[in-house]
Protein backbone atom coordinates (compact mmCIF):
# COMPACT_ATOMS: atom_id res chain seq x y z
CA UNK A 1 0.00 0.00 0.00
CA UNK A 2 1.33 3.43 -0.87
CA UNK A 3 2.05 5.79 1.97
CA UNK A 4 0.69 9.29 2.46
CA UNK A 5 -3.04 8.75 2.08
CA UNK A 6 -5.39 8.25 5.02
CA UNK A 7 -6.19 4.64 5.86
CA UNK A 8 -9.53 3.12 6.83
CA UNK A 9 -9.72 -0.37 8.35
CA UNK A 10 -13.19 -1.78 7.75
CA UNK A 11 -14.33 -5.05 9.30
CA UNK A 12 -17.19 -6.90 7.63
CA UNK A 13 -16.28 -5.26 4.33
CA UNK A 14 -17.23 -8.07 1.95
CA UNK A 15 -20.89 -7.12 1.54
CA UNK A 16 -23.68 -4.80 2.61
CA UNK A 17 -22.84 -1.68 4.57
CA UNK A 18 -19.19 -2.60 4.97
CA UNK A 19 -18.74 -2.98 1.21
CA UNK A 20 -20.54 0.31 0.69
CA UNK A 21 -18.21 2.09 3.09
CA UNK A 22 -15.20 0.57 1.32
CA UNK A 23 -16.48 1.95 -2.00
CA UNK A 24 -17.00 5.42 -0.54
CA UNK A 25 -13.59 5.61 1.13
CA UNK A 26 -11.84 4.40 -2.04
CA UNK A 27 -13.71 6.92 -4.18
CA UNK A 28 -12.58 9.66 -1.79
CA UNK A 29 -8.94 8.65 -2.27
CA UNK A 30 -8.40 6.73 0.95
CA UNK A 31 -6.52 3.49 1.26
CA UNK A 32 -8.79 0.73 2.57
CA UNK A 33 -7.88 -2.35 4.58
CA UNK A 34 -10.86 -4.68 4.21
CA UNK A 35 -11.06 -7.29 6.96
CA UNK A 36 -13.41 -10.15 6.15
CA UNK A 37 -14.18 -13.61 7.43
CA UNK A 38 -13.66 -15.31 4.07
CA UNK A 39 -11.35 -13.45 1.68
CA UNK A 40 -11.64 -16.23 -0.93
CA UNK A 41 -15.35 -15.44 -1.35
CA UNK A 42 -14.94 -11.65 -1.39
CA UNK A 43 -15.43 -11.34 -5.16
CA UNK A 44 -16.77 -7.77 -5.04
CA UNK A 45 -13.76 -6.64 -3.01
CA UNK A 46 -11.38 -8.43 -5.37
CA UNK A 47 -12.93 -6.62 -8.33
CA UNK A 48 -12.60 -3.30 -6.49
CA UNK A 49 -8.96 -4.08 -5.69
CA UNK A 50 -8.29 -4.44 -9.42
CA UNK A 51 -9.96 -1.07 -10.08
CA UNK A 52 -8.11 0.72 -7.26
CA UNK A 53 -4.53 -0.40 -7.81
CA UNK A 54 -2.74 -0.73 -4.44
CA UNK A 55 -5.44 1.26 -2.62
CA UNK A 56 -7.32 -1.77 -1.26
CA UNK A 57 -5.99 -4.78 0.60
CA UNK A 58 -8.11 -7.71 1.76
CA UNK A 59 -7.33 -9.52 5.01
CA UNK A 60 -8.84 -12.37 6.99
CA UNK A 61 -10.49 -11.78 10.36
CA UNK A 62 -12.96 -13.84 12.34
CA UNK A 63 -14.20 -12.01 15.42
CA UNK A 64 -15.04 -15.34 17.06
CA UNK A 65 -11.35 -16.35 16.86
CA UNK A 66 -8.87 -14.42 19.02
CA UNK A 67 -5.93 -15.89 17.08
CA UNK A 68 -7.39 -14.42 13.88
CA UNK A 69 -7.71 -11.00 15.49
CA UNK A 70 -4.17 -11.13 16.83
CA UNK A 71 -2.82 -12.26 13.44
CA UNK A 72 -4.43 -9.29 11.71
CA UNK A 73 -3.08 -6.92 14.35
CA UNK A 74 0.42 -8.37 13.94
CA UNK A 75 0.19 -8.10 10.15
CA UNK A 76 -0.82 -4.44 10.35
CA UNK A 77 1.70 -3.46 13.01
CA UNK A 78 3.29 -0.14 12.18
CA UNK A 79 0.55 0.89 9.74
CA UNK A 80 -1.24 4.00 10.98
CA UNK A 81 -5.01 3.53 10.93
CA UNK A 82 -6.94 6.80 10.62
CA UNK A 83 -10.43 5.30 10.81
CA UNK A 84 -11.54 1.97 12.27
CA UNK A 85 -15.00 1.10 11.07
CA UNK A 86 -16.22 -1.89 13.10
CA UNK A 87 -18.99 -3.24 10.91
CA UNK A 88 -18.55 -6.98 11.57
CA UNK A 89 -20.29 -8.65 14.47
CA UNK A 90 -19.94 -11.85 16.38
CA UNK A 91 -23.15 -13.67 17.00
CA UNK A 92 -24.12 -17.26 17.68
CA UNK A 93 -27.55 -17.00 16.13
CA UNK A 94 -28.39 -13.84 14.19
CA UNK A 95 -32.02 -14.86 13.73
CA UNK A 96 -32.65 -15.65 17.37
CA UNK A 97 -33.72 -19.20 16.57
Amino acid sequence: MPLGKPIALITGASRGIGLGFAKVYLAEGWRVIAAVRNPDNASDLKAMAADYNNQLSIHHIDLADLDSIEALAAGLQGIPIDVLLGNAAKTKNPLGE
